[in-house]
């Protein structure tokens, strides 16, 4: 978290730090032991101009965060199979608040949409679901949310949010708890005896393909 604009994310020094920077001090280059291992990022900056900034309530006016707004509040590894070499910048996950160009929304009381709709999906989900089908989730629900401001022109606008989510040498679903809930021996027998569907895959430690 932190702010940002078309560029990059700002530092405590207000210099920009540019998204492949950042990935970049992750590559395999850099850090050869994550090397077949995804490299996740959720970024809330905003990634473009802010409108009218009467309409506006950040913490630094400069450097948006987001736009704050009073109101009401097939079972896969999650990492990649590496036989030989593998591309530098590969296996990176990057889900950004909001789409290039565009600022991100926060509510004072509740937070960021993108963050709040975040945390509450994996605290539901993390355990069953694979990230793709989570941030699926987030998605639909940033893009269902809706404020109406009035400008510094008087004149009413709605606004809106679309969470952009960007993928880079991943083949595979990510899993953070693969193994959870744990099954039972007699339903990790049936289900090996029977082959295992695409959904039990992972969730029954006595499989093995």
């Amino acid at each position: 978290m932190s702010h940002g604009e078309k560029r990059g994310i700002y530092g405590t020094d207000l210099e920009v730090v540019t998204i492949r920077e950042i990935k970049s001090k992750f590559s395999g280059r850099q850090c050869p032991a994550l090397i077949g291992k995804p490299k996740i990022f959720f970024i809330q900056a905003c990634r473009g101009h802010m409108p009218t900034k009467s309409a506006l309530d950040t913490d630094d006016p400069r450097r948006p965060l987001a736009i704050e707004l009073v109101g009401d509040p097939d079972i896969d590894s999650c990492s990649l199979d590496v036989d030989g070499d593998v591309p530098d910048n590969a296996d990176i996950y990057v889900a950004y608040a909001t789409s290039e160009g565009y600022f991100s929304i926060r509510n004072r009381v509740d937070g960021s949409w993108f963050i709040q709709s975040l945390c509450e999906e994996l605290i539901a989900h993390v355990h069953i679901e694979d990230l793709d089908t989570i941030m699926n989730r987030v998605t639909r629900r940033v893009i269902g949310f809706t404020r109406s401001v009035i400008d510094g022109e008087g004149k009413k606008k709605k606004w809106l949010q679309t969470p952009d989510i960007s993928k880079q040498g991943i083949g595979k679903k990510i899993y953070f708890m693969p193994n959870y809930p744990p099954r039972s021996d007699a339903a990790c027998s049936l289900t090996h005896q029977a082959g295992p569907s695409s959904e039990s895959q992972g969730h029954c430690n006595t499989y093995s393909e």
